[in-house]
């Protein structure tokens, strides 16, 4: 069966420490560096290997012995790289991918590995309940999820798949569309009741609203009447998935994608208030195109453009 694992969210070239060896390093100091360069962050990196910091801190010292460049510029509060760390980690990673790919392509046994990164409210509302059908699927190819405010960059940050909502990528990059959404309102039942029949100036103005940046009180009522920019929410939320959290607990009316709000509605946690909705940006997965061809990422692309045609499933 396939592993999910889900993770919650200046440069400086110090010379040679002495003449580097000419033999390969040992492969647990490469996979303790790449992990690490890879979360920039020690305590994940070991959680991922399943190692204490020490050793790894231990197996990162004895690359940069071997090689006899410095790799890390420091590992606590936040790891930061050399300029020769970070060309070393983006060959390491090269490698390890051609390595892990090479075996899933021609062994029965052989197993890939992808790292994906989505937003909270996407990861946990939309992808995190789906990707039991990729692994049954894809059982030889390990998931790591990271769900995170902040997208991880896919050349520098380890990330092989970036699921986004809008925006653009560079032209190296390969942009992806999966679907494109619609705005909608939603509340918890008893307040999405105090909701009916009321004008959308008359619910802006008279019930709790739940603000956040994905999709604004201001900008969907004005699709409706330009006259109805003016909107003071009660609470504002840096992130969706919080705000669609405090609409469930009936602390104001949330305005959201009807897709991530789709599982809630169908549960009863959250009620569908008026029949408007405003058109939103599209979803997309974003990937280099460098490793565009690799085929464990060509499956997850394929399953993800299907789970995206099924519109009726939440």
């Amino acid at each position: 069966m396939a592993k999910i694992i889900w993770m919650q969210g200046a440069r400086q070239t110090v010379g040679p420490r002495g003449a580097a060896s000419l033999s390969p390093p040992p492969l647990h100091c490469v996979q303790a560096f790449e992990a690490t360069a890879r979360h920039l962050s020690l305590t994940r990196a070991a959680g991922e290997l399943r190692l204490s910091a020490a050793a790894l801190t231990q197996s990162i010292a004895a690359l940069e012995a071997r090689l006899g460049v410095k790799l890390v510029r420091q590992l606590a509060p936040a790891v930061q790289l050399t300029d020769a760390g970070e060309h070393y980690f983006h060959a390491v990673q090269a490698f390890a991918h051609r390595l892990r790919d090479g075996l899933y392509e021609r062994l029965p046994v052989g197993r890939a590995q992808l790292h994906v990164t989505a937003s909270q409210a996407l990861a946990r509302l939309w992808l995190a309940p789906r990707l039991g059908l990729f692994a049954q699927r894809h059982p030889r190819i390990d998931v790591i999820l990271t769900s995170t405010a902040k997208f991880q960059s896919l050349k520098d940050g380890g990330v092989d798949i970036g699921l986004r909502y809008g925006g653009s990528v560079d032209e190296d990059m390969l942009a992806v569309p999966l679907w494109t959404d619609e705005h909608i309102a939603a509340a918890a039942p008893a307040l999405a009741a105090r909701a009916d029949g009321l004008s959308p100036g008359e619910i802006a103005r008279l019930l709790p609203l739940v603000e956040h940046p994905v999709a604004s009180w201001r900008q969907w009522l004005v699709t409706i009447d330009p006259a109805l920019a003016s909107v003071d929410p009660l609470l504002s939320c840096n992130d969706l998935h919080l705000a669609i959290e405090a609409a469930c607990q009936g602390l104001g009316l949330v305005i959201a994608p009807s897709r991530l709000l789709g599982a809630k509605i169908a549960n009863g946690q959250l009620r569908r208030v008026g029949t408007h909705a405003a058109p939103g940006k599209a979803y997309q997965a974003v990937l280099w195109r460098e490793r565009a061809e690799r085929a464990p990422l060509q499956a997850f692309v394929h399953w993800l453009a299907e789970q995206a045609a099924e519109k009726n499933v939440s």
